[in-house]
């Protein structure tokens, strides 16, 4: 998700980062105006079914896109020893700094807006990454920050093969990351119970985190080059809506199933975008995206702050979820581009918090 250090900007890849943290945003805003489970969904007309089960859905494919950017962009370039310190020290390093300087500001966020108690061995447990601050997006932080310590070691390693050799381990590791996933929920939903689990480890393939930035990697090399831009869109919309499609069966059989990162469905989905985007040829910069762009991982890092703020207010509004969602995802979203401008102007320290480049 952080933006990359490039003397120059790729277009198509701004537009798409700053589809991502809209979808993201969104998916965040749906999540918290419904109670997305079987008894929450209950009561709620059909046709605002359709609505949250399709927005959030539409949103859970923002984190894979940030991810496939993190692969497209980085795991290309050429490391030697002194790279390898150099990314550690003023990539890792960097990130890992600004999440702790977060950690601490949700902390006394939670402590002084929404009432938490004061809990030093809680605060602890944080800081070291032993337990998740309560705000349900640092989950994220914590994955890229245990994803970009080994960036440079993977880069070498996928400079000595060829993605014809690569695809073997990948094959395998997504039919244990995604594949046998979306069965066992199947299973679930059909209350059927095997027994079954995934226990092939995953190991150093960092599980579908790991395999969504290898696969940005595979894109970049032509993975699905040969496949003609209206088939990717065809393939995108099919798996996209069987996707929505399996929430809504999940939910009519008894099981709350919202649609996850693990779903080989999501997988084709996003892979389809994401190659549809790489081919989208950009004349014009668009201002807006750029600078949408650019604040992506400050917006990520500042939303859910404006979303507990607002949601009472947007909650009590005498209007159907739909326009609820609308509200609070665009109050939100405007607050915190609006407040990561203003830290960014701070000297010396605005750009490190927000860690941009």
């Amino acid at each position: 998700m952080p933006a990359e250090n490039t003397n120059q900007r790729i277009k198509w890849i701004d537009v798409c980062r700053a589809l991502a943290i809209l979808m993201v945003v969104l998916c965040h805003a749906t999540e918290n105006v419904y109670s997305l489970s079987v008894e929450g969904m209950a009561d709620v007309p059909f046709y605002s079914k359709i609505f949250a089960f399709t927005a959030f859905a539409f949103g859970r494919l923002g984190v894979p896109l940030f991810l496939m950017i993190t692969g497209y962009l980085l795991l290309d370039r050429v490391f030697d020893t002194a790279k390898i310190i150099k990314f550690w020290k003023t990539r890792w390093l960097n990130l890992l700094i600004s999440t702790l300087v977060w950690f601490v500001i949700y902390d006394l966020f939670l402590i002084f807006y929404c009432f938490q108690p004061v809990s030093i061995t809680d605060f602890l447990g944080n800081m070291l990454f032993l337990k998740f601050v309560n705000m349900g997006h640092v989950w994220f932080m914590s994955l890229i920050l245990g994803m970009y310590i080994l960036i440079p070691i993977v880069a070498i390693g996928l400079s000595k093969v060829s993605t014809k050799i690569l695809m073997f381990p990948v094959m395998i590791f997504t039919v244990y990351s995604f594949l046998f996933p979306t069965l066992l929920t199947i299973l679930e939903i059909l209350h059927i119970n095997p027994g079954y689990s995934v226990n092939f480890s995953l190991g150093f393939s960092g599980g579908a985190g790991g395999l969504f930035i290898i696969y940005g990697y595979l894109l970049k090399k032509g993975l699905l080059k040969k496949i003609k831009t209206w088939v990717l869109a065809i393939i995108f919309v099919v798996t996209f809506f069987l996707g929505d499609a399996f929430q809504f069966w999940a939910y009519s059989n008894g099981v709350t199933y919202n649609m996850g990162y693990v779903n080989v469905l999501q997988l084709i989905a996003s892979l389809a975008l994401f190659e549809i985007m790489s081919r989208i040829i950009i004349q014009k910069e668009s201002l807006i995206l750029t600078a949408i762009s650019k604040f992506s991982f400050p917006i990520y890092l500042i939303h859910n702050i404006f979303i507990c703020m607002c949601l009472p207010f947007v909650l009590a509004m005498e209007l159907a979820n739909p326009a609820k969602v609308v509200i609070l995802y665009f109050l939100c979203f405007i607050a915190a581009f609006a407040l990561a401008k203003v830290i960014s102007l701070i000297p010396k320290v605005g750009k490190f918090i927000l860690y941009l480049k």
